[in-house]
């Protein structure tokens, strides 16, 4: 059987003179590992360890002879045996002011994981919380497997757009974005696969060069637009999740169960879907990511049943995000627009409030004190002039409420630049609140650095509002062999135009930071802060 029967478009020549034979493949047909793979019989499970990493810190103020104390520790301990990881993340909270003294450990997370690395998953056991890629991120207790994006190679985390193209003989490939050369590679003649890019931030359309032996050149361009629902063609990731819900403060923890699926089909679509449940509730989410010459779009629609005392409710909500890199202009744009297309739609958080709520009063309870959004746009776009000229910004959202009237807006623009030796910044922050009201804000900020080494600098800063003008100005830097030291000299005037000036000063060491402040002014303050970092594993 000959070779191009086995193989489309591969040949086989025998040079009888040299006793060679010479074979072509095709690239797209041969078996290739992507770049930083490696095999997961090679992975290493880890040590068998006691581990620890802790931080603390103190702080200590006196206010005209009044003493405030407060210290703070958190610590992430564990233990590895034979490829299982224990771990347990607390917190410890010390306050203590004249007689009054309030202490308070928080159980952050208790948990025992465990790599799958044959299904590039994670088994968690315990104490965890949703990716909120697909719905929104809920605490639990219980158990969860799911993709694990690190066990990809780095080449193919994140989304990157597969190249697809045909060579006519021994030929180049070079791939670049924004004139900048990212990927080359040789491949033979025949159909080409390239899958293995590294994500490029927001996205810019990649263009494609094809050089043959023969000097011959093809040219193409392939859309790349980023948006974190888009997946690389061919890949899954999923996550299964139940247990019960944890929540602060709730009487009403029910049990939940939790199932996303996202599957990349092409360059220019992956599917995702979802269902959330809960006693009282259940939400079914399906949707698709497109990446298209205009720009990465995603669309999805989620419909909801909750139920709360002797009430049933039903509701669906829509949801599309768009963004786009114009390379050309180097303007990067992202718009997100959420509307909840009926009053009877509740996320699972609303759920969880409302019936907690029944359940603490015994009765049947109102919606009227939530905050459930009913239409909601955001929009985030930023204009880059070119090294000389700054760099402009803009960001917002308009939303309102089924349960109550009126709109909250807010809007910041902003404008960024270096002149000489002088950084600066200029924004405005505009909110218009649903009851009526309204605040604008002014701000300046500077920044210019002292002598030639850039170690220390004069920061200041300007805002204005409705309340009047704040100012302060600084000197700061570094001193020392390792920059050890921190200081920082100051003056400031607030609103009710009380100058006061502050001395502080900043000690660090490879397992701890030693901070210490004064301040004179309208009032008398002194604070001492202590804090310490460290990681430890014991084996």
């Amino acid at each position: 059987m000959a070779l191009e029967e086995v193989v489309k478009e591969s040949h086989a020549a025998i040079n009888s003179a040299d006793m060679q034979m010479d074979i072509s493949i095709p690239q797209i047909y041969l078996l290739r590992s992507a770049r930083g793979y490696v095999a997961p019989e090679f992975w290493d499970k880890g040590e068998t360890a006691l581990t620890l990493t802790y931080n603390t810190n103190y702080y200590r103020s006196v206010n005209h002879g009044q003493a405030y104390d407060s210290f703070y520790g958190r610590a992430l301990a564990g233990f590895n045996l034979g490829g299982w990881m224990f771990r347990h993340d607390g917190s410890l909270s010390w306050q203590r002011q004249k007689n009054n003294e309030y202490h308070h450990y928080d159980a952050i997370n208790t948990y025992v994981q465990r790599d799958i690395p044959q299904i590039k998953s994670r088994l968690l056991l315990g104490e965890g919380n949703t990716s909120g890629e697909i719905f929104d991120t809920l605490s639990f207790r219980g158990a969860q497997i799911s993709t694990v994006d690190q066990m990809w190679p780095d080449s193919q985390r994140g989304y990157a757009p597969e190249i697809r193209g045909v060579a006519r003989t021994n030929a180049q490939v070079t791939v670049s974005q924004n004139g900048n050369k990212i990927y080359e590679t040789t491949v033979s003649p025949g159909p080409f696969n390239i899958t293995d890019l590294y994500p490029t931030g927001y996205g810019g359309d990649l263009d494609v060069t094809v050089k043959e032996a023969d000097g011959g050149e093809t040219r193409f361009s392939v859309p790349y637009a980023a948006m974190t629902r888009l997946k690389r063609p061919g890949m899954t990731f999923y996550s299964l999740t139940g247990g019960v819900s944890r929540k602060d403060n709730m009487v009403y923890t029910p049990s939940v169960y939790q199932g996303t699926i996202q599957h990349g089909f092409s360059n220019s679509l992956t599917g995702y879907s979802g269902i959330l449940g809960s006693d009282n509730y259940t939400s079914v989410l399906l949707g698709g990511a497109f990446g298209l010459p205009v720009g990465a779009i995603s669309l999805d629609i989620t419909g909801a049943q909750t139920k709360y005392g002797d009430e049933k409710k039903q509701g669906v909500s829509y949801r599309a995000t768009y963004s786009k890199k114009v390379s050309q202009t180097n303007t990067n744009f992202t718009l997100a627009a959420y509307r909840f297309s009926s009053s009877g739609y509740y996320s699972f958080d609303n759920a969880l409030q409302i019936n907690n709520y029944y359940k603490k009063n015994h009765k049947n309870s109102s919606s009227n004190y939530l905050s459930r959004p009913k239409q909601r746009f955001s929009m985030t776009a930023s204009q880059n002039f070119g090294e000389s000229y700054g760099n402009i910004y803009l960001t917002g959202f308009v939303q309102n409420y089924w349960d109550s009237a009126g709109t909250n807006t807010q809007f910041q623009l902003g404008y960024n630049n270096t002149i000489g030796r002088v950084s600066y910044t200029l924004s405005a922050n505009r909110l218009l609140y649903s009851t009526g009201g309204h605040d604008t804000q002014l701000s300046l900020d500077f920044s210019v650095p002292i002598g030639s080494d850039s170690q220390s600098y004069v920061t200041g800063s300007a805002t204005h509002n409705k309340q009047g003008v704040n100012a302060q100005t600084a000197v700061n830097g570094v001193l020392g062999e390792h920059d050890q030291y921190n200081y920082n000299v100051g003056i400031a005037r607030d609103t009710d135009n009380e100058k006061s000036g502050s001395v502080s000063g900043q000690y660090r060491s490879p397992y701890s930071m030693l901070t210490a402040s004064y301040t004179k002014g309208g009032k008398l303050l002194f604070c001492l802060g202590w804090y310490q970092r460290c990681g430890s594993r014991f084996t």
